[in-house]
């Protein structure tokens, strides 16, 4: 039962990221500058470009989202099961998607690289977020401990 606000919270991470993708397709600078491109086939390293840009958008709205649910529920666990569980969504539309749409994973072309990278970053964006929110806690007590030792 402590973990149900996790559950609030993997719901509101994949509206958050799907409202990012969203906003993103219309005012992207990326996919403007893709739809320049003269002669982009499967094997253009653009895509790669597209990987990177995705996998940011992806994790800077999952850190939103988390900071703001540590803020609204600050009794409920913040842990690595409570970001397992976050992830849990993510990871089954992964795995639908993946045998759904006969994917590799041995790309054989920047596209299909593309779209296993992007794969990989829906399954790890809210670890990867957790990880980042407990680096910047850790960082930031340990320089206040310096500061106040000194």
């Amino acid at each position: 039962m402590k973990y149900l606000p996790c559950l609030v919270a993997s719901v509101l991470v994949l509206y958050a990221n799907s409202l990012a993708f969203q906003l993103s397709q219309k005012y992207s600078p990326v996919i403007d500058y893709l739809l320049l491109v003269p002669d982009l086939n499967s094997h253009s390293w653009e895509y790669l470009l597209i990987a990177g840009y995705d996998a940011s958008i992806r994790l800077l709205a999952t850190l939103f989202i988390l900071l703001i649910f540590r803020k609204i529920v600050p009794r409920s666990p913040f842990n690595v099961k409570a970001a397992a569980l976050i992830q849990l969504p993510f990871v089954l539309l992964v795995v639908l998607n993946f045998d759904s749409t006969d994917s590799t994973l041995i790309p054989g072309s920047a596209y299909e690289a593309f779209r296993l990278l992007g794969s990989i970053s829906e399954c790890v964006s809210v670890l990867m977020a957790y990880g980042l929110i407990v680096a910047y806690n850790k960082f930031t007590s340990e320089k206040i401990e310096v500061i106040s030792s000194s």
